[in-house]
Order: C-alpha cells, then structure tokens, then sequence
C-alpha cells in the first residue's frame, strides 16, 4: 500500500513540476515518458488490491464473507487489464500467481477441481460466509464472465458444499447428544 500511494504520490505532482523538483537535485533524476505510462500502469494495476486491504482492515463489518469476491475481483481485474498493457505484463503474471498459490482452495474450488485439505484457504466457510451473506450471494460470480452452464454448475457445487457442512454439523450434534 505504501508503495502504491507513493507512486500515486509523484503522479499526482504532474510531469513539469516533477521535473522542476528533479532539477534542483544535485543528481538530477530524469524521467521518461515511458517511464509516467508505467506508473500509471502500476497504479491502474494495483488499485484494487489497495482497496481491498482497505476494506479488509475495517473494524467494524465482518470480512471472511469478503474473501471470496475479493479474490473474484483481483482475478479478473489482471485477466482484463492485461489487454491494456504495454509495460508491466510480468508484474500482472506475478501477481496471478502469487494469487493462485496463496488462495489455492479457493482458486481450485472457482475451477472446480479438487480441493486439498491443506491448501491455502480451502476451509468451505468462506465460500459459505459469502453466500450466505445478503450483500453477496452469487452476485460476485459474473466477474468471472463463465459460460452459463459452467457457471450452474459452480453454483450448484457451492451450494452442495453447504449442505455437506451442514449435514457433518447435524451428524456431530446429533451423535453428540446420543452421548
């Protein structure tokens, strides 16, 4: 987020008063053109995931219900924005893959495949907290543009995943008051 908001910083200062500052350095710093499009790109590149931790480290609202449309959103903004690219398409890569391997339950449950006990973020809660949350439900599931049947079919899965979580609950209770 620093990093963020200091790049935003220097752009905010505009071209010419910039290069007004850097004159006055003993070692003048020049820049490029080429140089102001890839902060720019940075930034456009990075915004959402400043906004994200914003929201994350709120004290006052629940945020597990977040986890899931949050990491819906990165993921798409870096597959969309990756068209408008002309500097910085190795920084998107890594920030897909850094995604990918950190939200590995929650990227492989998107995908449908199977889901490991010990991947990252593969408890059901989250995808349960997001759903049942109202200001969520399924809405986060269009940025994913999938075609409608895959989509069905991510819904439908999701669902099933609550009742089995739910079922393993009433299981426990139920043996548990038999004792």
């Amino acid at each position: 987020n620093s990093e963020y908001m200091l790049i935003k910083s220097v752009l905010s200062i505009g071209k010419q008063d910039l290069e007004s500052i850097t004159n006055l350095m003993d070692n003048a710093v020049q820049f490029l053109n080429n140089d102001f499009k890839i902060l720019e790109e940075i930034v456009d590149i990075l915004e959402p995931f400043y906004e994200i931790s914003i929201k994350c480290q709120a004290e006052m609202i629940v945020t597990i219900s977040l986890v899931v449309p949050a990491i819906v959103h990165l993921i798409t903004h870096l597959r969309d924005i990756k068209e408008n690219l002309l500097f910085c398409n190795k920084l998107v890569e890594q920030l897909q893959s850094s995604i990918e391997k950190r939200f590995l339950g929650i990227i492989n449950r998107l995908n449908q495949v199977n889901v490991e006990v010990n991947d990252p973020f593969s408890d059901s809660i989250y995808f349960m907290a997001t759903v049942l949350d109202p200001s969520f439900k399924f809405h986060w599931i269009r940025d994913l543009k999938l075609p409608p049947n895959v989509e069905n079919r991510l819904k439908h899965n999701i669902i099933q995943l609550i009742l089995d979580e739910i079922s393993k609950d009433l299981k426990t209770s139920t043996e548990m008051s038999d004792h």
